[in-house]
């Protein structure tokens, strides 16, 4: 339900919906994620399907067409996690590798380019990935390990290098272990760790760093009060 202006809600229409609509076509989800203005499912059977806006390749169908129902991501199979970011999306394989599609402006698709993908690509140098979590212009994941890596957009430090420069491959967030969950916003990124504590970093014009402060953060802060 909401906007359809793009297809979005895969109801074979582009007319806004004020309360649920079924989506067409389609069953079997276990898990689903919204972006700026497409949907993405993982099914049981390790496939994905996306629907809604095509403009960067991020529906992974080897298009840049719209689509107002869903269709299946490109060879792509064995599908364990699901994050859809702006204007592109993640998936994390059984296997701990991570493929990535769609708008890759600043890099969020982790292949060392900027090159947008209409279909998805391997991002560099990873493996042993526990879970994922795109922003809208970054990635993060965390490891088994309990250590991090983060690609994309740095412009208000939401890779926690310590620095504001895009990177276009995983770049490790420096003194992180014991990470379980990872969480990216539209310039900021959280991470919990096994302990119930809660670090954050980047972006803080409205406090969403949760430190009592509005400073930007290149480097994770620990939140107050949880």
């Amino acid at each position: 339900w909401g906007q359809n202006s793009y297809g979005q809600l895969g109801d074979g229409t582009t007319v806004g919906r004020t309360s649920p609509t079924a989506i067409s076509g389609l069953s079997g989800v276990v898990e689903l994620g919204a972006g700026r203005e497409h949907t993405c499912g993982r099914l049981g059977d390790g496939t994905v399907r996306c629907w809604g806006r095509n403009s960067f390749g991020h529906l992974g169908d080897g298009t840049t067409m719209n689509r107002v129902t869903p269709v299946a991501v490109s060879g792509l199979g064995g599908v364990v996690g699901l994050s859809p970011g702006a204007q592109s999306n993640c998936a994390r394989s059984g296997d701990g590798s991570v493929r990535c599609w769609g708008s890759n402006l600043a890099g969020q698709l982790g292949d060392g380019s900027t090159t947008n993908r209409t279909s998805p690509v391997t991002v560099q140098g990873l493996s042993d990935v526990a879970g994922l979590s795109a922003g809208w212009y970054h990635t993060c994941v965390w490891l088994g390990a309990g250590s991090m890596r983060c690609w994309g957009s740095n412009q208000y430090g939401s890779l926690g290098d310590g620095t504001t420069t895009n990177s276009l491959t995983p770049t490790a967030v420096p003194g992180l272990s014991d990470v379980v969950d990872v969480a990216g916003g539209s310039g900021h990124t959280c991470a919990r760790f096994g302990d119930g504590a809660v670090r954050c970093w980047g972006s803080n014009q409205l406090g969403q760093v949760g430190d009592w402060t509005t400073i930007q953060r290149l480097a994770p802060a620990l939140v107050w009060d949880l």
